[in-house]
């Protein structure tokens, strides 16, 4: 008998790509921690990522961190990934934050576990300071490409996206948090 992975939480609120802006897509996916830990952790490339950025250092969701970033993970069993899906043309700050809210909804009707939030506002909410994927070392790029089918879009020299993504997360499983 094969073991199905757990469905990532979609709660009671209503589906993103039904109900929210025009033409957006919520992705969602599940990945168990080890493989997390083993496919798509790269906290070293990450912090490195991180050093050019003015909140290196000063805002405390962001690294240099002072723990075991691969023993955080460690504190879960899943990670469920959430990534929406944007039109260019429509607000990035209005999905961050619908995303945000939807996240810390589920956070607090899911025992143990703790959002990972988009890593635009530095991680810094009314709720409390929440980490990022990226801050924490998660490759956010080759996890939308692998578990979720969506190639990130990025901004280059004279021309936008066509398509803009807001990616967090949930992470959950053993009950116990270390925040």
């Amino acid at each position: 008998m094969q073991n199905k992975a757990p469905q990532p939480l979609l709660g009671e609120a209503p589906c993103y790509n039904r109900y929210a802006m025009r033409k957006s897509m919520l992705h969602t996916a599940t990945v168990p921690i080890q493989e997390m830990i083993l496919h798509y952790l790269e906290p070293e490339r990450f912090e490195e990522s991180c050093r050019s950025c003015e909140n290196y250092g000063i805002n405390p969701a962001c690294p240099p961190h002072d723990f075991d970033v691969p023993e955080f993970w460690k504190h879960f069993a899943y990670l469920d990934l959430y990534a929406l899906s944007i039109p260019a043309g429509d607000s990035w700050e209005d999905a961050d934050q619908q995303l945000t809210e939807r996240l810390f909804s589920m956070e607090r009707t899911v025992p143990g576990s703790l959002c990972l939030s988009s890593g635009s506002g530095g991680g810094l909410r009314e709720e409390g300071m929440r980490y990022s994927i990226q801050s924490l070392g998660g490759n956010v790029e080759k996890l939308c490409r692998e578990l979720l089918g969506i190639s990130l879009q990025w901004a280059a020299e004279g021309s936008a996206p066509d398509r803009l993504t807001v990616v967090g997360g949930l992470l959950r499983g053993t009950g116990e948090t270390i925040l």
